[in-house]
């Protein structure tokens, strides 16, 4: 199941990327912006592909866990799952949808579909894509990577709360005691 996994989960971090740019082409015209968050973004989704791409390699590092056909398993679930997870709150999103911290014309605060379980299932998605990717591989470095992701996400995230509240003054902090941000019920 090895070399299985590890090819299911690189043809599902391509679904994700084909996907992306694909839809970016159909996004509102941007109308505001809340600095310059991107680079954040774009450093985590560099790590990204170096977590995939060295997976990818023969060279063996040191492995933290052992592999086992049920490790396997688990990865690629929580990667199946996260790329499903984040489709459907990119597709529910539509035109709304920007790579970076803005405001689109026309911009709509989307509280439905997986945005009813938490406020960025997108960010929810991808941070589990990049849990199981490091859990095929079981190597220390690619948990480092998923904690410089995950640290990059919260920062961008923060950014777009503060930006959304200034856009939706009473919608938005009452959306923002319902719904959790990343974890349901949790975080």
């Amino acid at each position: 199941m090895r070399a299985g996994a590890s090819v299911i989960i690189t043809i599902c971090w391509v679904i994700a990327f084909v996907v992306w740019v694909v839809m970016a082409f159909f996004t509102k015209r941007t109308v505001g912006r809340a600095g310059r968050g991107w680079v954040a973004w774009q450093l985590a989704a560099l790590l990204v592909l170096v977590l995939v791409v060295r997976g990818a390699t023969t060279i063996p590092l040191h492995r933290v866990l052992y592999t086992t056909p049920a490790l396997d398993a688990l990865a690629v679930v929580l990667v199946v799952a996260g790329l499903v997870l984040s489709l459907w709150a990119r597709a529910t999103l539509g035109r709304n949808w920007s790579g970076g911290v803005v405001v689109k014309e026309g911009h709509e605060l989307v509280q439905a579909g997986p945005y009813a379980i938490v406020r960025h299932p997108i960010y929810t998605g991808l941070l589990t894509m990049c849990v199981g990717t490091a859990l095929n591989y079981a190597e220390p470095y690619g948990f480092a990577v998923v904690g410089a992701i995950a640290l990059g996400t919260w920062r961008k995230l923060r950014r777009e709360e503060r930006l959304m509240e200034g856009e939706f003054p009473e919608a938005y902090p009452d959306y923002r005691r319902r719904v959790k941000a990343l974890i349901p019920y949790v975080l």
